[in-house]
């Protein structure tokens, strides 16, 4: 997640892991634990089970009700050890790149769905080196063509 000024917003983001595709969901009046499952719920249900094989979160109390993932919808959920971004590090690097459009200190409330489907949609058409100069985007399409057969 990044967290708006005075912790007051926020934006839920997500990586999948083996493109690097990079989505984020705005979350505008809160992000305690039933609306910050509400949208995943709502991603999973958007989501090809072959692409969500698993969830990895830091240990913030917005995701107390886990269980409503791993349970419900059969979604191991993991989570990193207290104080250890790097166990995360595509999403960790995803929100150092989203905040070039949503910087730190700024009301999160004040931007739209459409302005994070934007900045995410430039940052998953952006070549990328280690994917030979595919972007994240191609290579989550390509992804998806594999698993439908």
């Amino acid at each position: 997640m990044i967290i708006g000024a005075r912790n007051q917003s926020a934006a839920l983001t997500l990586v999948e892991r083996s493109s690097g595709l990079q989505l984020a969901y705005q979350l505008p009046n809160d992000y305690q634990a039933d609306r910050v499952i509400e949208v995943l719920v709502r991603w999973l249900q958007d989501t090809p089970a072959e692409m969500c094989q698993s969830l990895t979160w830091d240990r913030g109390t917005e995701m107390a009700h886990w269980e409503v993932l791993a349970n419900g919808w059969g979604l191991p959920v993991f989570f990193c050890d207290p104080h250890a971004p790097w166990q995360r590090p595509k999403n960790e690097n995803s929100n150092r790149q989203l905040r070039f459009w949503f910087p730190k200190g700024t009301d999160l409330r004040d931007y739209s769905q459409a302005d994070y489907d934007h900045a995410c949609g430039v940052l998953n058409a952006q070549p990328r080196r280690q994917y030979g100069l595919q972007s994240a985007g191609e290579r989550y399409a390509g992804a998806l063509a594999c698993a439908d057969r």
